[in-house]
């Protein structure tokens, strides 16, 4: 069984190499975000959102003309 102290240790050298997975991986994720390419995906996302959105409120709408023509 391990020692507090060898406990200690192997924590405090998870947080080191965490740091330095960290410090590697942050700049990186940093110019993805700024990129063109994830400027173009979050556009078309939200193109393909508002294009299903328009397609639910139609079919909405469809729906709610019959059950008022039914009502006539």
């Amino acid at each position: 069984m391990k020692t507090f102290s060898q406990f200690s240790e192997d924590m405090e050298a998870m947080k080191n190499s965490m740091k330095g997975l960290a410090s590697d991986i942050v700049p990186q994720l940093k110019k993805v975000a700024k990129s063109d390419d994830v400027k173009n995906l979050k556009t078309d996302v939200m193109k393909l959102f508002i294009g299903k959105g328009k397609e639910l409120i139609n079919q909405g709408s469809k729906k709610i003309q019959k059950l008022e023509n039914q009502l006539k």
